[in-house]
């Protein structure tokens, strides 16, 4: 190899030695560890921001031509699911108005499967937003009131009363389904109208964004703030408000 010109100085062509190169590497790999959870989960939250949207269009697409064939929900002449007890104070369920809701919307969806009676054909576990199971008890299903989408998304109607009914929505390709992060509540209110849940024009709804979606409450809340506001950003601060800080930074 010739020599270098007189007027360069050697001092240029002076390489890295093995131990700078392995403390450069060790920096690389400590920015990494720590920046790539938060990119990760930052992915995984816009994955489920796009998914709860399009699914939101595509119920609202189908309760718009429901309701265009059948009228508003609320002139169905529907009864409550809960009639009453029996002698051994047991609530009797007449699942009617699911049954009819759930019936007339699949008309206009893309529908994979249908659940059977008393069939639970999500058997994925279902956890509160607060780490809290939810015991599959707690979740009668009756007819026909569940099923899958082509995607994968799995719907349930709710139990109707005072003119009301939610729509229960379990996002596809999760294998734990949480309240605010893979598990949704839509409502049909008493005007019908087809709600995320959370809503801020839902004042008469007990289940508003600043008591049912942070991390000490169920999350069934966070409906409409995920589609509205587009973050899911209640998973990391508390201090959120549709009236004021919509991003923790």
């Amino acid at each position: 190899m010739p020599p270098p010109p007189d007027n360069i100085s050697l001092r240029f062509f002076r390489a890295f030695t093995l131990a700078e190169t392995l403390i450069t590497l060790a920096i690389i790999g400590v920015v990494a560890a720590l920046t790539m959870p938060s990119l990760i989960t930052k992915y995984q939250e816009q994955q489920t921001i796009s998914q709860l949207s399009k699914t939101y269009s595509t119920l609202s697409q189908a309760y718009m031509m429901m309701q265009n064939e059948y009228g508003p929900v609320h002139e169905w002449g529907l009864t409550d699911t809960v009639v009453g007890t029996d002698s051994d104070g047991k609530t009797i369920i007449d699942s009617s108005a699911q049954l009819l809701i759930s019936q007339r919307l699949q008309k206009y969806l893309n529908v994979a499967k249908r659940c059977k009676a008393n069939e639970i054909c999500d058997n994925r576990p279902l956890y509160y937003l607060n780490g809290q199971i939810r015991s599959q008890k707690d979740i009668p299903i009756t007819d026909d009131i569940s099923f899958f989408l082509n995607d994968g998304t799995y719907i349930s109607i709710g139990w109707y009363r005072n003119n009301r009914t939610d729509i229960f929505v379990s996002l596809p390709n999760t294998k734990k389904l949480t309240y605010g992060k893979s598990s949704f509540y839509f409502v049909i209110n008493s005007q019908s109208l087809l709600l995320p849940e959370g809503h801020r024009k839902e004042v008469d709804s007990p289940v508003i964004f600043k008591t049912s979606c942070n991390k000490s409450s169920t999350g069934r809340g966070c409906t409409a703030w995920v589609i509205y506001n587009r973050n899911m950003d209640y998973l990391h601060c508390n201090d959120l408000d549709w009236n004021g800080k919509h991003k923790c930074k």
